[in-house]
């Protein structure tokens, strides 16, 4: 009985070990595209600002 309970408990553990690894994947992913999306606003936004826009209008007619 004692090794029907050991291996029980190994395979929680190890459901528990995948669990893991999984919600720190998921969360990395998330991360990642968070740190995109913050990219693509400041990209947006230097290229929407007026300053910026006549500077390269400008660098254009040369």
């Amino acid at each position: 009985m004692g090794n029907h309970l050991n291996i029980r408990w190994l395979s929680t553990l190890s459901l528990l070990t995948w669990l893991r690894v999984l919600l720190k994947t998921l969360i990395a992913i998330e991360r990642e595209q968070e740190a995109e999306k913050e990219v693509a606003e400041k990209k947006h936004q230097e290229s929407s600002s007026s300053s910026c826009g006549r500077k390269r209008k400008s660098l254009e007619t040369k």
